[in-house]
C-alpha cells in the first residue's frame, strides 16, 4: 500500500500480468508476483474510433470483480518506451490512484504499478524512478 504523499515516500503495489492463452485481450495476475491487487485480471482494448476524441481509437483497460467494475481507464503513452499511464478512481475517498502499465515480451506480459492514493500533477519523476528499476529488472530477467 501507499506510504506518504510525495515521491520520496511513496511505494507502489506491483503485479505481473500474463496474456491469457484463450482470451487474448485478457491479462491474468501471476500469483507468484506477490501482489495484493484488488483485481486478478485486466482487459486491454481499443475504443471504437467514432466514440473517441478526434475519431482516433484509444487504448483502454478495465477489470471487474464479482461483476462490479474495479476500474476503467484510458491508457496514455508516456515518454518512456512501453510504459502507459492510467488511473483508478476511488469513489469512497474521491481520489485517483496512478496506475502504470509496463509492456514486456511484445505485449504478452505487463508489470503494473499501483500508487494507491497518489495522483501526481507530473508523472515524469515517477516514470524515471520506475523505469530505472523496471529496466534493471527486465535486463536481469533477459539473461
Amino acid at each position: 500500500m501507499i506510504k506518504g504523499t510525495d515521491l520520496n515516500t511513496v511505494t507502489a503495489q506491483k503485479g505481473v500480468f500474463i496474456r491469457n492463452k484463450t482470451q487474448k485481450d485478457i491479462f491474468d495476475l501471476n500469483r507468484n508476483s506477490s501482489s495484493n491487487f484488488t483485481f486478478s485480471y485486466f482487459r486491454l482494448y481499443f475504443t471504437n474510433p467514432v466514440k473517441s476524441i478526434n475519431k482516433i481509437p484509444v487504448l483502454m483497460a478495465d477489470s471487474q470483480r464479482n461483476d462490479i467494475e474495479v476500474f476503467k481507464t484510458v491508457l496514455t503513452k508516456t515518454k518512456k518506451k512501453n510504459i502507459y499511464s492510467g488511473y483508478i478512481y476511488d469513489s469512497e475517498t474521491d481520489n485517483n490512484s496512478l496506475l502504470l502499465f509496463c509492456s514486456e515480451n511484445k505485449g504478452d506480459r505487463y508489470t503494473l504499478y499501483l500508487f494507491y492514493g497518489y495522483d501526481p500533477n507530473d508523472i515524469n519523476q515517477v516514470l524515471n524512478k520506475i523505469s530505472d528499476i523496471w529496466l534493471t529488472v527486465s535486463k536481469v530477467g533477459m539473461r
